[in-house]
């Protein structure tokens, strides 16, 4: 904003609605496990309850593990969406015990 303008009332009353806050969005996906059928949504059984557990605790230690929310970020970068990997998306096969976790480039999300 040039100096001139930053004298403006309009200016200064937006300029008190801004917010410093920038927040981290790390978004989790349930994979497809080996085995599961249609009824994976109702399986209320101890061993599916277990299993999601499982593979649940899993990917929230990697995404913590990974601090992708560590780093320079721009001014406008309100919300910063952190994606999981190809593949890790609902539907998607993996195998028991190999790791689903996030990598490549955030998605940065301009402050509104």
């Amino acid at each position: 904003m040039p100096d001139e303008e930053k004298n403006n009332p309009l200016y200064q009353e937006l300029a008190g609605y801004r917010c410093d806050t920038r927040m981290h969005v790390v978004r989790l996906l349930s994979p497809r496990l080996d085995n599961e059928t249609h009824t994976k949504d109702i399986d209320f059984s101890p061993a599916g309850i277990n299993n999601r557990w499982e593979t649940g605790h899993a990917d929230t230690k990697r995404a913590l593990e990974r601090q992708a929310w560590i780093g320079e970020w721009g001014l406008l970068d309100g919300v910063v969406l952190h994606e999981p990997t190809p593949g890790a998306e609902p539907g998607a096969e993996i195998e028991p015990g190999k790791p689903s976790g996030f990598q490549g480039e955030p998605r940065k999300l301009a402050a509104e």
